[in-house]
């Protein structure tokens, strides 16, 4: 839960569920238009939105890896087939 200040502290928010985040964003958008609270809401939304980049670049890094072996295994099916077909 938040403390005193209303804030958590960062070793909380990155434990903090994408779920508990979004219910923040809103009891914050809930309260008015108050400066403070438009900036807490954007405290929370630049933490969804790093987890968002983090799991982007995961999968960017896994989609990699994988177009590496494909490449890998087309390069060698290649040279099999050079060599296959110069014998015939």
């Amino acid at each position: 839960m938040p403390h005193e200040n209303k804030l958590f502290t960062h070793r909380e928010l990155v434990t903090l569920g994408d779920d508990v985040l979004v219910g923040e964003i809103d009891r914050a958008l809930a309260g008015g238009g108050h400066p403070w609270r438009l900036a807490l809401a954007q405290y929370y939304r630049d933490e969804l939105t790093r987890r968002e980049n983090t799991r982007t670049a995961k999968r960017m890094l896994s989609l990699t890896a994988t177009v590496t072996v494909m490449t890998f295994a087309i390069l060698v099916l290649t040279i099999l087939n050079v060599i296959v077909v110069a014998r015939t």
